[in-house]
């Protein structure tokens, strides 16, 4: 049994997410948060296999709860996910130390091969980040605009 945290700052999207992965065999959904800060303490006390978490949150994104979650319990895997795909999301996320990165559009597709296979792994965490298969899953998706301050919703 795989155990994940889900962290996503969009209510609907962590249920849907949630229902989608409880149907699942062998993964057991341990708790979900809202925001960075509160990922890195629930992934502190619970200790999940596996932390499958949104780049783009309030307060504290994806990739500084990921560079806090690796430097606190390194065994944890961490599965972070965008709607936007850019040189400098891949880099940011690659030197947080996350083992995967996924498009926010392939998610319920990929998540369930992602955790598995993290889950699985015995030895040190490798980071896939800027895999070629990770590049590919979020391919064609531009980074916001620099002039614009709209975020797109995740729901």
């Amino acid at each position: 049994m795989v155990t994940v945290l889900i962290v996503d700052d969009h209510a609907f999207f962590r249920r849907t997410l949630r229902q989608f992965l409880e149907r699942q065999p062998d993964v057991r959904v341990l708790a979900e948060a809202g925001a960075g800060d509160e990922a890195v303490e629930l992934a502190g006390r619970l200790r999940p296999q596996v932390v499958l978490m949104d780049v783009q949150m309030p307060h504290l994104d994806g990739v500084a709860a990921c560079r806090a979650i690796k430097s606190s319990a390194p065994a944890v895997r961490v599965i972070l996910y965008s709607a936007y795909d850019s040189e400098l999301y891949r880099a940011r996320q690659s030197d947080a130390g996350a083992d995967r990165l996924l498009g926010k559009q392939d998610l319920f597709e990929q998540a369930v091969g992602a955790v598995a296979t993290l889950a699985a792994h015995d030895g040190p965490a490798e980071n896939e980040a800027v895999s070629a298969e990770s590049a590919t899953s979020t391919r064609g998706i531009g980074p916001p605009s620099a002039t614009s301050n709209h975020r797109p919703s995740s729901d």
